[in-house]
């Protein structure tokens, strides 16, 4: 399995969320795998919706057309300013007859993302806001684990490093009289 998909913008997570629920699972996954292997090769998105030429795992061309009766304002994000997933009106010229197909899912996911690469270049921030809540809980997985193990220099023993022989005994002693300094 390929790397998950990277949102910074929780609006655009929990958008791509509802989409994915919607959505059949292995359809979704195939459009994530025609998204990491860049098969998305024109692409036009408005505040009315998203056309796009995608190229299938095997080398078939596809159109995508995707729309929605709200127009959609891709710098002002806000929950309930995103159109709604269940509301979309979906086209691909795939033989597919049951949509949102896979080529409709990539095109979508490739929107997604393009969004949030925008908005990340509007509000840069190297460390997400604590209100964001799978920040928060890997914070706290984090700090369980920490706790659980003992820090490193409790644990250290120069005896096991391979050093030259010449140096063996020094460094020994050394790296012992720092880890007392540090365990007192």
């Amino acid at each position: 399995m390929g790397k998950s998909i990277v949102l910074r913008n929780p609006v655009l997570v929990r958008w791509l969320e509802r989409f994915a629920n919607g959505t059949e699972t292995a359809v979704f996954k195939k459009g994530m795998e025609l998204y990491r292997n860049k098969r998305i090769w024109d692409y036009h998105a408005s505040a009315k919706g998203i056309r796009a030429s995608l190229e299938d795992r095997d080398s078939s061309f596809f159109q995508v057309t995707v729309r929605w009766d709200t127009p959609f304002a891709s710098d002002r994000l806000r929950s309930d300013t995103t159109p709604d997933p269940a509301e979309m009106h979906v086209h691909c010229t795939c033989h597919n007859r049951r949509m949102p197909c896979e080529h409709v899912a990539a095109a979508v996911i490739y929107w997604v993302i393009t969004i949030d690469r925008k908005e990340k270049r509007r509000n840069p921030r190297a460390v997400p806001d604590f209100s964001e809540t799978d920040y928060q809980e890997k914070i706290e997985a984090f700090k369980a684990r920490s706790a659980s193990i003992p820090p490193s220099y409790a644990v250290f023993r120069p005896e096991h490093l391979k050093i030259r022989p010449d140096l063996q005994k020094k460094f020994t002693e050394i790296s012992e009289r720092v880890m007392e300094m540090m365990r007192d």
